[in-house]
């Protein structure tokens, strides 16, 4: 069961970065993004970016990374849509 909170943690953990980075660089992250859709790292910003998401999550999958990654536009950050998969 500790192993499910840790994981479960790690993802809570990820996103608040995610929001918060997004929301702390909006301006620079906007000119230089847009919106496509970036991979963001826990205490490491974006990592990885692309138009069409699952480019991203391909190419992601194919480096191994380990790192809890997020993936959503600027626009999902800032303001989640709950029903948007």
């Amino acid at each position: 069961m500790s192993d499910i909170n840790e994981s479960i943690r790690k993802i809570v953990d990820t996103i608040v970065y995610a929001r918060v980075y997004v929301q702390e660089n909006l301006d620079n992250l906007r000119s230089q993004y847009g919106e496509r859709y970036l991979a963001i790292a826990h205490a490491d910003g974006v990592v990885d970016s692309d138009e069409d998401k699952n480019s991203l999550i391909q190419r992601l999958q194919k480096s191994n990374d380990q790192r809890g990654i997020i993936i959503d536009t600027i626009s999902n950050l800032i303001k989640p849509n709950l029903s948007n998969n």
